[in-house]
């Protein structure tokens, strides 16, 4: 607490309720911290770069190890993001420069990512925790609506077809 502020960032991160919170919601949730901060005024470019080379997973729990591939939310933590999200995919590449142009923080956006080399689609959330001019860590949830979607085009599909029977 600096100047009477609460620093909620560091409130998150020591408290006990959150961290059950965290752990048994169904919902995937993650945090990725810097190797050093980034700072947000650099060109889009340059701040993928810095993503890349510097972000590794701080935080997450068992619902988001499973969206991405893995059994246990502890199978991943300390990963780099590049080993998680590989930026040579340009689906990836495109769902991090889309956070960076946003200034970190977007509500509701669906991306197609890929994890262990199988695609999903993806409902984003994320806030990052800006210090400063610098990124210190981003916060977010992923979803997988992967069926969802097929469902929903399966059914645009049938639709479609019987239209055409009545025609």
């Amino acid at each position: 607490m600096e100047d009477g502020k609460i620093d909620i960032s560091e409130m998150i991160e020591n408290s006990e309720l959150f961290r059950v919170f965290m752990e048994e919601s169904i919902e995937p949730i993650w945090c990725f911290e810097f190797d050093k901060p980034l700072p947000i005024d650099l060109p889009e470019d340059e701040q993928f770069e810095l993503f890349c080379k510097y972000a590794y997973l701080k935080e997450n729990n068992n619902a988001y190890a499973q969206v991405v591939g893995y059994e246990r939310r502890e199978d991943l933590l300390g990963m780099r993001l590049s080993e998680i999200i590989p930026p040579s995919i340009p689906e990836n590449t495109e769902t991090i420069k889309q956070v960076i142009r946003a200034g970190y923080n977007l509500r509701d956006f669906v991306t197609i990512e890929f994890y262990k080399e199988k695609k999903f689609i993806i409902l984003n959330n994320v806030t990052g925790i800006i210090k400063d001019g610098q990124l210190l860590r981003i916060w977010g949830t992923s979803r997988d609506i992967t069926a969802q979607k097929a469902a929903e085009e399966l059914n645009g599909l049938s639709m479609h077809f019987s239209l055409v029977r009545r025609a």
